[in-house]
């Protein structure tokens, strides 16, 4: 499947670099997402408060 995938973006890659370029960053994009929400889910079963709120809080009182 992987060997397929690679052969349709390298045919891309020849004949359109737009759809190609577009493809890849979606790809990008979805990995990036897909790690973060794990590390965020990761981190909360450790007991860590990952919230942007806590965060902001801890900005104001220093």
């Amino acid at each position: 499947m992987l060997y397929g995938f690679s052969n349709i973006l390298a045919e891309w890659y020849k004949n359109d670099r737009i759809l190609y370029a577009v493809v890849c960053l979606g790809i990008m994009v979805l990995a990036g997402l897909l790690v973060g929400l794990v590390m965020d889910c990761f981190g909360r079963l450790l007991g860590l408060d990952t919230s942007a709120l806590r965060h902001r809080r801890e900005k104001v009182e220093l």
